[in-house]
């Protein structure tokens, strides 16, 4: 049986992007709606104006045509303080998709400084920025790679210099003996000083 998993409950974790995101969605779709409404109203306005000129007073009346206008007017707003609430709650929905992963990619990088932790991300089926998390993970394995390689020179190293202090501890110094091993010990030493100048 597979453990439950648990849906994210907190949709707001990068306030920055995420508002950013939705108020450009907003601005944006709020522009076209203004633009749209008002040229329908004057468009409207121009044809019932003249539709009042052909009929008369008696089929429309002007109280009815200002009735409609300002129906228009009233709807505008209306409609993009609605569509703007929509917007609001789609922009932080879909860019919460964005936001997890880097959320997640950025604290495992503060974790690499401060603790020297390395762990690699998880991100979820639908959330975006696969490519930098699978980037980040390959990152992580090298890492760990090259810090296991790093540790295993250093264990070589204090294996060797244990090596010459008991042969230097004996009775009898068998001097090749103890220039071959230093030879060992400088060769280890060389081998991680490359190491560190490829980093």
């Amino acid at each position: 049986m597979k453990p439950k998993i648990h849906a994210r409950r907190k949709y707001l974790i990068n306030k920055e992007i995420q508002l950013s995101y939705s108020w450009l969605l907003i601005v944006c779709v709020g522009l076209v709606i203004l633009v749209f409404g008002l040229s329908l109203w004057y468009i409207n306005k121009v044809h019932l104006d003249l539709f009042h000129q052909i009929v008369g007073e008696d089929a429309l009346p002007k109280a009815y045509i200002d009735s409609i206008q300002n129906q228009f007017l009233i709807g505008i707003p209306i409609t993009i303080v609605l569509v703007s609430l929509l917007l609001f709650g789609l922009g932080i929905y879909s860019s919460h998709k964005v936001a997890g992963p880097m959320y997640r990619i950025a604290k495992n990088m503060n974790l690499i400084g401060v603790e020297n932790h390395i762990d690699t991300v998880q991100i979820r089926k639908r959330d975006q920025l696969r490519g930098l998390a699978d980037a980040f993970n390959h990152m992580v394995h090298a890492l760990k790679d090259r810090m296991y390689q790093d540790m295993r020179l250093i264990d070589q190293v204090r294996m060797k210099i244990a090596q010459l202090h008991t042969g230097l501890k004996g009775e009898s110094v068998d001097i090749d003996k103890l220039s071959e091993q230093v030879k060992e010990i400088d060769k280890l030493a060389i081998e991680m000083k490359n190491r560190k100048q490829e980093e």
